[in-house]
């Protein structure tokens, strides 16, 4: 795998990390000094000025997808994780993953939703976060407080509604 930035001033592009390793999902930090990557279920910090990977330890969540990202602030990390006691990665069910909040400054996961589940986008304010779900053999999306309730469904189509995500404003 590649990681390549674009740079639109110079309208060229910039390898920044390349590995033998399938890896994918990059996601800026709030202060765009490192990119978060997730490969074989883990999540790696490339470092933009060093260019090198680094093991980003987010406890239990070690059966990642590739759907996780940093909250606004920089203070959460969304997570995408199959969470099947005793099932290591890649015998482990995609359709299980789960969204957990994780909390770098705490070392802790917490479950956000019970049933298969897909993050996608935080809000600007933090409270909430926007993923696609799986119920009843139909993906639609949803939304959901990070600090617990109800998840309440966006979408009500046949097939596959992905990718959700809050504006700016």
């Amino acid at each position: 795998s590649h990681l390549e930035v674009f740079d639109i001033q110079q309208n060229k592009r910039i390898l920044i990390y390349m590995d033998a390793t399938h890896f994918e999902a990059p996601n800026w930090s709030v202060d765009g000094k490192f990119l978060l990557i997730n490969s074989e279920g883990k999540l790696y910090k490339i470092d933009l000025n060093k260019k090198e990977k680094k093991f980003f330890d987010t406890g239990e969540g070690d059966k990642l997808n590739n759907d996780h990202g940093i909250s606004p602030s920089g203070k959460y990390i969304a997570l995408s994780h199959s969470d099947q006691p005793g099932v290591p990665f890649g015998a482990h069910d995609w359709k299980t993953s789960t969204v957990f909040i994780f909390s770098p400054a705490i070392g802790s996961l917490k479950a956000i939703t019970q049933e298969g589940s897909f993050w996608h986008g935080w809000s600007p304010d933090e409270r909430s976060i926007v993923y696609t779900g799986l119920r009843n053999q139909n993906f639609d999306i949803y939304i959901s407080d990070i600090k617990g309730g109800p998840e309440r469904r966006l979408t009500f189509h046949e097939g596959l509604d992905d990718g959700p995500e809050f504006s700016a404003d």
